[in-house]
């Protein structure tokens, strides 16, 4: 991207533009003093991304059956029922064990 097209973008959608500067302290630094919204708008979704499943889950890892997802938001194999993917951490206070992430939504 040029100079133009880097202040239209900062303009038009300043998280996005600043998703790309995450690895630039020197920018991050001036954000943080700035605008402090628009910093922990930014910080926060860099954590969500570290979160996610870093591999595409379209197929079961244990069958190999396309995932679907339900109303809720949870994602799963309909042929032998592993989640790969929900919505909350804990249930009844028992902390789930998803080797394959959280969904965020």
């Amino acid at each position: 991207m040029n100079e133009v097209d880097n202040e239209k973008l900062k303009e038009e959608n300043p998280i996005k533009y600043y998703l790309q500067q995450t690895g630039n302290k020197k920018v991050m630094k001036k954000l943080r003093w700035e605008n402090p919204k628009i910093y922990r708008a930014v910080q926060r979704a860099v954590y969500i991304k570290q979160l996610q499943t870093k591999e595409p889950l379209h197929r079961c890892p244990k069958c190999g059956e396309n995932i679907t997802s339900d109303e809720w938001g949870e994602e799963y194999c309909p042929q032998c029922g592993v989640i790969t993917r929900n919505n909350y951490p804990y249930t009844a206070g028992v902390k789930h064990d998803l080797p394959y992430g959280l969904k965020l939504s």
